[in-house]
């Protein structure tokens, strides 16, 4: 039987960092990953010379301490433009910011998406983001209407924005979540990694001994001071952490009261060039139709596609009016009405379960009061949405470090 002093289950972003705080003081530790590779959720494949993220997902600039983290090993990252096309029954329209995007200053001031107090209450947004004073309202669309947005600007922009984000589009996740979201988007810059989402884990896990790393090892069973994994092996250890995902958490601990998780779907696509999107967001303002989000990936890092051709990445959330998988063929022509001549050829569809625990405010209230087994502790999205407000991949990496320094 093995013996360490902290077992880590699971090797997501929050799982790594934990281990890299612990290697850094010099801590007896093995990390325990169920599936063939770290990573978790912030993963890549490669299909056909084209790049697919588990999921579409962004880092953003002002990740401070993710940053940090990767130190010399930090990927070359490249920056979506800072707003959004929205798509309308009478074409795409532009929102973005004028102060980082001067060449869509104009469309925007003039764009029929919100109205021009609209676009002065976005820009008190963002300062009161950025300010220690928290949101005073308990959800996303209560803190809007509350500040005076117009219906259609939360329609056609911040539920298909933030839905993107929090994968629900009724915008009941907590204002605080969005605070801390908005912050970040004020302050850095959405960015993708040369080489795919899933080289940010990958480096980050580089500095990490291969020995006191296990593939392949689903813990299958938790009990006082030990693992039991699924060939029946025991580990013992004086601690155990635990950096799973909600629903991975449930399974191994399901007296525990813990919140719902989301899912979504992500669809790839090859496309023809198109220019209206190069390097912005597509949203889909009208309300209708399986699309949530399109973008072009290969327009913002070159390294997702072959030389010559577009990588979409297309997201629909999963909802009781979604429930489960919708086929390519009724994506692709969603797409091609989107974007007529893109021709867009399938590649890959997933289905991303557990993405995000539900951010709502009775449940963040909920995770403050968990009963943990004795020497049982917790880092990644649960630790983000209770101590650092929103569950991300900075927060995860936070939650990971301050544990590993902890211990």
């Amino acid at each position: 039987m093995l013996n360490t002093e902290v077992i880590i289950v699971g090797g997501g972003v929050a799982g790594i960092s934990c281990a890299r705080a612990l290697q850094e003081r010099g801590r007896d530790f093995l990390l325990l990953e169920g599936s063939d590779s770290l990573g978790g959720r912030v993963k890549s494949d490669r299909v056909n010379n084209f790049i697919l993220d588990r999921g579409f997902q962004v880092f953003n600039s002002s990740y401070s301490k993710t940053l940090a983290l990767l130190g010399e090993l930090t990927p070359q990252f490249n920056s979506f433009y800072s707003g959004a096309l929205i798509k309308t029954d009478t074409g795409l329209h532009a929102l973005c910011d004028p102060l980082r995007e001067p060449r869509y200053a104009l469309k925007t001031l003039i764009s029929p998406i919100g109205t021009v107090l609209d676009k002065l209450r976005m820009l008190l947004l963002r300062i009161d983001s950025l300010s220690a004073k928290p949101f005073s309202s308990e959800s996303i669309l209560e803190e809007l209407v509350s500040r005076g947005f117009s219906r259609s600007i939360i329609e056609q922009f911040f539920r298909p924005f933030l839905g993107g984000i929090f994968l629900e589009s009724e915008l009941t996740t907590s204002s605080q979540a969005f605070k801390n979201v908005f912050s970040g988007f004020s302050q850095g810059l959405a960015q993708l990694p040369n080489g795919g989402m899933g080289e940010i884990s990958r480096r980050l896990a580089l500095p990490l001994p291969n020995e006191l790393v296990l593939l392949g090892r689903k813990v299958v069973k938790l009990s006082a001071g030990q693992v039991t994994l699924g060939d029946g092996e025991i580990i013992s250890g004086k601690q155990i952490v635990l950096a799973l995902d909600v629903d991975s958490l449930k399974t191994l601990l399901p007296s525990l009261a813990l919140p719902k998780s989301r899912t979504v779907y992500c669809f790839y696509f090859e496309s023809n060039p198109i220019p209206e999107i190069r390097r912005i967001l597509a949203l889909n303002g009208s309300g209708r139709g399986f699309i949530n989000n399109v973008a072009m990936l290969s327009s913002v890092s070159s390294s997702y596609a072959p030389i010559g051709t577009e990588l979409l990445s297309v997201s629909v959330l999963s909802s009781s009016s979604v429930p489960e998988l919708p086929s390519a063929a009724e994506i692709r022509k969603e797409v091609s009405e989107w974007f007529p001549g893109s021709e867009p050829r399938f590649i890959a569809s997933y289905i991303i379960q557990g993405a995000l625990p539900d951010q709502i405010d009775q449940a963040t209230i909920l995770l403050t009061n968990l009963k943990l087994p004795a020497g049982v502790l917790l880092c990644g999205d649960i630790i983000g949405m209770t101590k650092y407000h929103s569950a991300s991949i900075e927060s995860a990496v936070r939650s990971g470090l301050d544990l590993g320094g902890a211990l």
